[in-house]
């Protein structure tokens, strides 16, 4: 069995390198020896493993010390770890055995290779070398035998050097294969510095209307296109609408402008395959072409690629990134919405940053939604070596406690500072464009008397198990059932039909009609949006839309991406199509400015999710104001979502903008941010704990009440169920209906429903059910043993 290493999360340098020790004894591999026998151990060898995906891998592993962290190996762990071994390192100095003459533990030949922190070319001097050569390669070196001076020339002439000795001495000087890559990155980022550098200067009284572009770029646009090519490998975060897909095929022209680029892969999500399309023949001169077909075609398709632009989606890429990498070679790879990939541990994460280019764009409007892991995954994409592997980024930037566990964040300056050597991102407010003004309105609607018992029904098994995680960590099914009765209580909301087909009243619905009654009178050509998180919800806004005569598009998951795209094409072009009704799908990468209209019939757990829906309609090329519509159902769960918004809204600024209290979100308790989020939900004034308190007490008031009335029967529970009444969500009104459940006699429900008429004569629902001792015997079972809930 494995030993336990490090503690949690939290691991020492040495902890990593046991832990590599370990797999290399635990996990089956082969060992070839490579190249020129030299009588040493102290060679070239291909080390061979299976991964947990089932696919076998080959890798380079450079040996020339026993007892030194100085050898190399080309895997991806290798490169970014920063500990100068892996596990197929470990296993070769496994396998090769180690002299008893300390003189031996080392290489005969001078080794040229690239140490790891710092990451540069560093000479160990061997003992190979003569005095003569020894001095003529000295001359390039620090003390530290790392080089003295920087850039491509003066490595290159420490590499003519090193050649020239090898003539006269042969072998005397081993290079590494590492070096030889750097050598040729360094003076690929070098030329392109130049390059992008001269063009500025070129073009710079051109106001943004490049030689290969059909419309002039805006100044900031200009800047976006600029940072992407200058960097070669590097990432646009601006807010939604302010055009960074075209700033991407700007930058991708550009490069192909100064002969550095002949093929673009662009990856995007299968909804926005018509939008690139579309771009890439208003703004610019370039070909595209799409890949479709089954995984046959689609290689040909790669190998036979002849436009500049290629555009796949994230499905078909992350099944062809052999054939990619093989057929195709892209020079630029593309990810749009690349918060696709923000989750290291998901597949399509580990497939897509298999694939190699020297180029590579990340565009994406939230480059941070959750936790700070999400900017970890992205930038891996970019440079792996730029956070070093995930343990190394634990420890900068989470605080543990004594058990290993996270306790909350830290160095969030120096998360920004790093951030922004790859990353460029801009805010609306921050350009000097001026959009259109923005007006939001919230309207509070009521619960009918199924959506409250079925709310409060959830909102106790939310609070139970929260009650439990203060005592305890749940378990992992208890955090299951948490999670799925908070999606509940924010379903109901909207309409008790998204869990069951029986009841398709929705106050917020009826809202919605009102509103689009409203707008069209006032101005029938104006053009609406309405989201909702939830298909069974839009299901129900199109019915309505249909018995009020409206003619409307749709765009949700379950359709084709072709028929998506009509139904865009038909929204914005056909001014009878006065509404475009959308799930998240819609919400990301669709310009709608033809609409003004944003109507949210729900509200997400997170604040970026709204902004990407709000900027469907809110971007640049807008000429009208715009109306954002909230739909929130008072007195719920909906309106404590947004002190979490706030929080994630926060995070955000802090680490990609560097605006506002950093200290105050390294302090914040966060362990499993879900939790702590669900506890701002429940503490606090007006949170569930509250409500549901003042709720509970005034129910058992009532079981009190009925059960000095009918002291034949045994009353097990009361519940009041509160209906909220008025326009716009007044105050609270009467109460919707009453529930009880008693332990009694067929007889008893007659006298219970007696008493209910006198004590609650204004509900308008009265729900009685009385059950025998053995029968309430067995749902208390149930219960305990988590079959149902409360």
């Amino acid at each position: 069995m494995a030993k336990k290493i490090g503690n949690g999360w939290v691991t020492t340098d040495e902890d990593e390198r046991a832990l590599r020790r370990e797999r290399a004894g635990d996990e089956p591999m082969s060992l070839t020896p490579l190249g020129f026998d030299n009588g040493t151990v102290f060679r070239d060898y291909e080390v061979s493993n299976t991964s947990s995906d089932g696919v076998a891998r080959a890798y380079l592993v450079e040996l020339r010390s026993l007892d030194m962290p100085v050898n190399t190996c080309n895997c991806p762990d290798f490169q970014k770890n920063g500990l100068g071994t892996c596990k197929h390192i470990e296993y070769v100095l496994a396998h090769v055995g180690r002299p008893q003459d300390p003189a031996l533990l080392a290489s005969p030949s001078a080794e040229l290779f690239m140490a790891r922190s710092p990451y540069r070319p560093t000479l160990l001097p061997g003992r190979s070398l003569d005095a003569p050569a020894a001095e003529s390669l000295r001359r390039h070196l620090a003390p530290d035998g790392s080089l003295a001076a920087e850039g491509s020339a003066a490595l290159a002439a420490l590499l003519a050097d090193c050649e020239a000795v090898n003539a006269r001495i042969p072998d005397a000087v081993r290079i590494s294969a590492e070096v030889i890559e750097y050598l040729k990155g360094l003076r690929r980022r070098e030329e392109l510095s130049a390059a992008v550098t001269d063009f500025r200067a070129r073009h710079a009284s051109d106001n943004g209307m490049w030689p290969f572009l059909r419309t002039a770029l805006r100044p900031y646009q200009v800047e976006g296109a600029l940072h992407l090519a200058s960097k070669g490998r590097a990432m646009l975060a601006d807010e939604m609408g302010l055009g960074k897909t075209i700033q991407a095929l700007a930058a991708a022209l550009l490069l192909r402008e100064l002969g550095l680029a002949e093929k673009a892969l662009v990856i995007l999500p299968a909804s926005l395959r018509g939008e690139w399309e579309d771009h890439i023949r208003n703004f610019t001169r370039a070909t595209s072409s799409a890949i479709d077909g089954s995984g046959a075609a689609r290689a040909a398709e790669y190998a036979a690629a002849k436009s500049f632009f290629t555009l796949a989606n994230y499905d078909q890429t992350m099944r062809d990134v052999d054939a990619i990498n093989d057929a195709m070679r892209p020079d630029i790879v593309i990810l749009d919405e690349a918060q696709r990939i923000k989750n290291w541990q998901a597949k399509t994460s580990r497939r897509l940053k298999e694939l190699r280019a020297p180029y590579a764009f990340i565009l994406t409007g939230t480059p941070l939604e959750n936790k700070i892991d999400d900017l970890y995954s992205l930038a891996e994409f970019i440079d792996p070596t730029l956070f070093g592997s995930l343990f190394r980024f634990n420890r900068q930037y989470y605080a543990f406690d004594a058990n290993g566990h996270v306790t909350g964040m830290r160095n969030l300056g120096d998360l920004h500072a790093k951030a922004a050597t790859i990353l460029l991102r801009r805010r609306k407010e921050d350009v000097e464009e001026t959009l259109p003004e923005r007006t939001t309105r919230t309207y509070f609607t009521p619960l009918t008397g199924e959506q409250a018992r079925k709310y409060a029904e959830f909102e106790d098994t939310v609070l139970r198990l929260w009650g439990t995680s203060r005592q305890r960590p749940l378990a992992a099914e208890e955090f299951d059932r948490l999670q799925r009765a908070l999606a509940c209580m924010r379903m109901v909301c909207d309409s008790c039909f998204l869990l069951d087909r029986e009841n398709e009243d929705s106050p917020k619905l009826d809202e919605m009609e009102r509103v689009l009654s409203d707008i069209v009178s006032s101005d029938p050509t104006r053009k609406i949006i309405v989201f909702s998180e939830w298909t069974r919800m839009v299901a129900l806004a199109e019915e309505r839309l249909i018995a009020m005569g409206l003619d409307y598009a749709i765009h949700t998951g379950s359709i084709p991406p072709e028929v998506r795209r009509e139904e865009v094409e038909r929204f914005r072009d056909d001014p009878s199509c006065r509404v475009f009704l959308a799930t998240e799908t819609g919400g990301t990468g669709l310009n709608l400015q033809v609409a003004s209209v944003v109507l949210n019939l729900d509200q997400p757990w997170n604040p970026a999710r709204i902004e990407q829906r709000v900027a469907r309609a809110w971007r640049k090329r807008q000429q009208n104001d715009v109306l954002v519509v909230n739909l929130v159902s008072e007195g719920t769960i909906e309106h404590r979502i947004l002190s979490t918004q706030k929080f994630k809204q926060g995070l955000a600024d802090i680490v990609l903008d560097a605006k506002g209290d950093a200290a105050a979100f390294e302090s914040a308790d966060a362990r499993a941010s879900f939790m702590a989020r669900l506890t701002t939900l429940v503490e606090g004034p007006g949170g569930l704990a509250e409500t549901a308190a003042g709720r509970l007490a005034a129910d058992e008031e009532l079981r009190a009440k009925i059960a000095g009335l009918c002291p034949e029967a045994t009353i097990v529970a009361a519940r009041r169920l509160r209906v909220r009444t008025g326009a716009g969500g007044a105050a609270p009104g009467g109460s919707g209906g009453v529930a009880v459940l008693a332990i009694g006699a067929a007889e008893d429900e007659g006298r219970i429903r007696e008493t209910l008429d006198r004590l609650a004569p204004s509900s308008s629902e009265k729900v009685v059910e009385v059950v025998s001792e053995e029968t309430y015997a067995r749902f208390r079972r149930l219960h305990d043993l988590g079959l149902i809930g409360d």
